[in-house]
C-alpha cells in the first residue's frame, strides 16, 4: 500500500500531527489517518484518528502507522 506522510508541527500550540493518506482497497478513493501529540505531551498522550468514512481499518495498518510515527519522532528528537 502506498502511503503519503504529511508531517506537521503547529508552532503556536506545540501540537505535532502526522497525517497519512493511503489508497483503500475497498473503495476507489483515498483514505486518511492522523496521529497527533498535544504540545508539551509525550507519546503516551498521542491520539490516532481514522477517516470517519472508513468502517474499519486493518490492524496491520494501525501497527504500521504507530510504529512509523514512533520511529520518526524518536529520530527527530536525537
Amino acid at each position: 500500500m502506498d502511503i503519503e506522510v504529511i508531517n506537521l508541527y503547529d508552532a503556536t500550540s506545540g501540537e505535532r500531527v502526522l497525517e497519512f493518506h493511503y489508497g483503500e482497497p475497498s473503495t476507489s478513493r483515498d483514505a486518511f489517518a492522523a496521529i497527533s501529540i498535544p504540545g508539551e505531551a509525550d507519546w503516551s498522550q498521542a491520539r490516532l484518528s481514522i477517516d470517519p468514512n472508513q468502517r474499519d481499518v486493518s490492524a496491520d495498518l494501525v501497527r504500521f502507522l504507530i510504529n512509523f510515527s514512533e520511529k520518526l519522532i524518536a529520530e527527530e528528537s536525537t
